[in-house]
């Protein structure tokens, strides 16, 4: 236990050994694709629809506690971090079976990238400048990741010289204490299980604040949530549907989860909706697109025009059911999806109608709208595979073909409980847990494919992989779901989910591993190396402590709570020289 984890770079490698650079970029492009496409659709095509599904039951209960959980905000920093931060739970998981330190390293990296490229991000691309942050919920997520980082550094750095044994000495009758690692001051790095037990405590008591965040809000500064608008009077003649905004990030905006009541008509002009601000002008329509402006959808505001509409899908028809997602591409790094659910079939037939004589379905100058009931089987899967390669650009048909593989097991495994079919909303938790076993199963295939990778690369090692690739592939999903947050007016939300979530990740994503391995193997401590080749998990949490402290001194003055957006690309450019130092840090140890 002792050699657990002690060099960031391979030690294992035979002296004469000589790379094998196309395998090692072979495998890779693998990593990639478990990252980006394997673990990233697992989560937002069965957990987030499962827990969004509890997240709804919750809020439907008379019970005033119970309901209380369903609430977007407390919902998003408790259920949802499951999802956000499972890929990297499991990858520490089992990165700890396999004595690779490229698990610490995935979480670690995506802290700093979560401070400093999503945050750096949200507020360059936000509608808003200078962006201002919500006062409470920012001031709870900062404190306690500050708590978190305190607790790693006192759990890694504090002497833990002796560990008790089963052992009994004859002599005395007393246990025996042997000495870990190193001399008789103790050994710093070690994490034993009553510290990972205090780190978990203080994620239950995350929760707990967070659960009652707005009423000490309301006590202490007066504050109170805003209620839905009610008695809102339609200014068009349409059908009257509820509007809800989905966001496919694993780090969604909890804050768009609910719904709007709204009045839509799909017309030749566009998709128009009563949700505007201001009266339409007599004997004229009022948008030639669908705005969802003005009731929270997308505070910026914006037209979602039919030559942006690229697929109409219906959940639940065969029963009858009125759901309608209607999928928008405006742009590269924005995608905007909207979910429509009707009184009746009757009423959801009628849009549909509307949209197939309206929309351009012809494939007319690449801008055909897919309308399509949704499967929840692998014919799905070889559906949009079919749909892609015929009416896709060139990166569409790479996207389509690439995310087929993964769709076709996943659709084949979970076809009987996926959610996203609005009649099996009653499996979640079969949904939810068949999640659980995928991505476990692609975090465990991941931690594999680093060790090929750095026995093939002997530079690549598991913690250079996991600070740079593997953090930045993990979290780049959520990185581009923020940009479009901040494009539609949300970027404090993101940056408050870019908290929350580094504050998950050192309570779940690092404690939990620790627990659940020393309980499973009966270890009593962890070792982490301190004074490893190249960058250590010590000097890792280090860079944690001083982004934070970077983003609080910036966030405070000149004005409190705001931040420009020439603090966003400062931000930027300052994980970029993180980049380039750890890759100097991992090249001169390699010369060592």
């Amino acid at each position: 236990m002792a050699d657990f984890i002690t060099e960031s770079i391979p030690v294992d490698l035979a002296a004469d050994h000589v790379d094998n650079v196309p395998v090692g970029l072979a495998w890779l492009s693998f990593m990639f694709y478990i990252m980006l496409f394997c673990q990233h659709r697992i989560c937002e095509a069965y957990f987030v629809p499962a827990l969004n599904v509890l997240m709804d039951s919750m809020g439907n209960k008379e019970n005033a506690w119970l309901k209380r959980l369903g609430n977007p905000g407390v919902a998003g920093a408790t259920f949802m971090a499951l999802g956000a931060n499972g890929p990297e739970l499991f990858t520490n998981l089992f990165s700890l079976f396999s004595h690779s330190d490229g698990g610490i390293g995935v979480v670690i990296g995506s802290e700093i990238f979560n401070l400093l490229v999503i945050i750096g991000a949200s507020v360059v691309c936000t509608a808003n400048d200078p962006l201002t942050l919500e006062k409470v919920p920012f001031a709870r997520d900062v404190l306690y990741y500050a708590l978190s980082i305190a607790l790693l550094l006192w759990a890694l750095y504090q002497n833990n010289p002796f560990i008790k044994t089963d052992k009994i000495d004859a002599a005395t009758g007393q246990p025996i204490f042997n000495p870990v690692v190193g001399d008789e001051k103790g050994t710093n790095g070690l994490i034993l299980k009553w510290e990972a037990g205090v780190m978990l405590i203080a994620a239950v008591s995350y929760w707990i604040m967070v659960y009652f965040t707005a009423d000490i809000a309301k006590c202490v500064f007066g504050i109170t949530e805003e209620d839905e608008a009610s008695g809102y009077k339609s200014k068009i003649r349409g059908h009257e549907v509820d509007v809800m905004n989905v966001y496919k990030c694993r780090m969604a905006d909890g804050h768009a989860q609910s719904s709007q009541h709204v009045k839509l008509d799909v017309t030749e002009q566009g998709i128009m909706t009563d949700m505007g601000d201001g009266e339409a002008a007599a004997g004229k329509r009022q948008s030639v697109g669908f705005n969802v402006g003005g009731a929270g959808l997308m505070e910026a505001g914006g037209m979602l025009k039919y030559s942006e509409l690229e697929e109409v899908t219906v959940s639940g028809a065969a029963a009858g059911e009125g759901v309608i997602i209607l999928k928008f591409h405006r742009s590269l790094l924005e995608e905007v999806t909207i979910k429509v659910k009707t009184k009746n079939g009757d009423q959801r037939q009628a849009i549909l109608e509307d949209l197939k004589k309206h929309a351009p379905c012809d494939n007319s100058q690449n801008k055909s709208t897919w309308i399509h009931n949704y499967d929840p089987t692998c014919k799905n899967s070889f559906a949009h595979l079919s749909h892609g390669l015929k009416h896709g650009g060139v990166l569409v048909k790479l996207h389509a073909i690439g995310e087929f593989f993964i769709d076709f097991v996943l659709s084949s495994t979970l076809y009987w409980c996926d959610v996203k079919d609005v009649t099996k909303e009653g499996r979640w938790i079969a949904c939810f847990m068949g999640a659980m076993f995928w991505l476990a199963f692609f975090s465990w295939l991941m931690v594999q494919v680093m060790g090929e990778i750095s026995s093939n690369i002997a530079f690549l090692s598991p913690m250079l992989l996991g600070v740079t690739i593997g953090a930045i592939g993990t979290s780049l999903p959520n990185a581009m779901g923020s940009i479009i947050m901040a494009k539609q007016g949300k970027s404090a939300a993101a940056i408050g989910n870019a908290f929350g979530s580094n504050v998950q990740n050192v309570f779940l994503a690092m404690a939990g591993p620790w627990m659940i391995y020393m309980c499973a193997t009966g270890e009593q401590f962890i070792p982490n190396s301190l004074d490893a080749k190249g960058q250590t998990v010590g000097e890792g949490v280090n860079w944690m402590l001083g982004t934070l402290i970077l983003v609080l001194f910036v966030a405070l003055l000149p004005t409190p709570c705001t931040l420009t957006k020439a603090y966003g690309y400062m931000f930027l450019v300052i994980y970029a020289g993180y980049l380039c130092w750890t890759i100097y840090e991992f090249m001169e140890a390699g010369k060592q």
